[in-house]
């Protein structure tokens, strides 16, 4: 299940949600990987 709720936070751009107020692996995955929260992150692009 942690692998299919950290895909979300690679794909996301503004907000990411918790049922039940648990962010731990959104702070885990920040930590390791700074540069996925950031506001000024690479976006893809669909054309």
């Amino acid at each position: 299940m942690d692998y299919y709720n950290s895909l979300q936070m690679y794909s996301s751009y503004r907000q990411i949600y918790s049922f039940d107020d648990n962010f731990e692996l959104a702070k885990e995955i920040c930590s390791k990987h700074p540069e996925l929260c950031s506001k000024n992150k690479e976006r893809i692009a669909v054309n």
